[in-house]
């Protein structure tokens, strides 16, 4: 408040989101530098409020970007989340197209995926752009409905949703058109919010185009508790038998399966998506909250 001369809720998010940003990508920055800006990046999460109106996430990108860009004295090694709305796909396309990165979250369906890779295969002009599968924010409502009809292995099965989305998404986008894909390179499939070894280890590919995993600390000690055999297709296991019949089960999984499962105007209500957005925006009021009493 000294420094920037104001109370102002949302200036002092800002702020303050900044300065968090510049110190991480100062610590990632000879990462980015030796690898040419393939790797050393932070996740810059853009309002969760604006998640409807593409031209306010624009806009606020593009500010940020300056911001960052002054202090650390050229190219920022950042990418700004853009959530998997239908304001999102246009926001993408635009600051993909001008060379900034972007990090497509609330993002996990492969409706989501197809609209937003192509928009950014066609624009983009970024260094790296990723593609983010929130598994386990998938995952957990494809179990409620499982249970809900009756599935009595709905713990187990539901762990294989994300993995059988995963499979199709890769196929379909990332593998080149000789076998059978579209070919897309300009953005990367990046997995998040695991909630098990499993998301790892089923994960990890060696196809043409690079697989991205962050992990959540307490995930990473449960991974870590035993030693495990890391297999580079591990993406690739086959669902046990009988399991995709029972995903079938879920309407969500229906919707998220399919190349045809949504429209763009359903993303932002699709039942985890609508869950994400509200606890973003929840923690941003929080957030807004802090900055001015704290």
């Amino acid at each position: 408040r000294e420094e920037y001369g104001t109370s102002d809720p949302v200036q002092l998010a800002y702020a303050m989101t900044i300065q968090v940003v510049l110190a991480n990508a100062r610590l990632l920055r000879p990462i980015w530098e030796i690898t040419d800006g393939a790797l050393g990046y932070v996740s810059l999460q853009l309002n969760p409020k604006e998640a409807r109106d593409a031209g306010k996430m624009i806009d606020e990108a593009t500010w940020v970007y300056g911001q960052l860009e002054d202090e650390l004295g050229g190219t920022p090694n950042t990418v700004f989340k853009v959530p998997g709305t239908a304001a999102g796909i246009p926001a993408a396309a635009a600051l993909t197209s001008t060379g900034k990165g972007v990090n497509v979250t609330v993002n996990y369906s492969l409706p989501q995926q197809i609209a937003f890779a192509g928009a950014i295969e066609a624009n983009s002009t970024a260094k790296v752009t990723f593609r983010t599968q929130m598994d386990g924010r998938l995952d957990d409502p494809v179990g409620e409905e499982l249970e809900a009809a009756g599935v009595s292995d709905w713990e187990e099965v539901k762990k294989w949703a994300t993995t059988a989305i995963r499979q199709r998404e890769y196929k379909m986008l990332c593998l080149p058109p000789e076998e059978g894909g579209l070919g897309f390179t300009k953005s990367a499939p990046l997995a998040a919010s695991g909630r098990g070894p499993w998301n790892i280890t089923r994960t990890i590919a060696n196809g043409p185009v690079t697989m991205f995993i962050t992990v959540f600390p307490n995930r990473q000690e449960q991974f870590e508790e035993k030693r495990r055999q890391i297999k580079p297709d591990g993406m690739w296991a086959p669902l046990p038998a009988g399991y995709h019949d029972k995903l079938c089960k879920s309407e969500i999984f229906h919707q998220a399966y399919e190349p045809d499962g949504m429209e763009p105007k359903d993303f932002i209500n699709f039942v985890p998506s609508a869950r994400t957005l509200k606890q973003f925006s929840d923690a941003y009021d929080e957030f807004l909250v802090w900055v001015c009493e704290g």
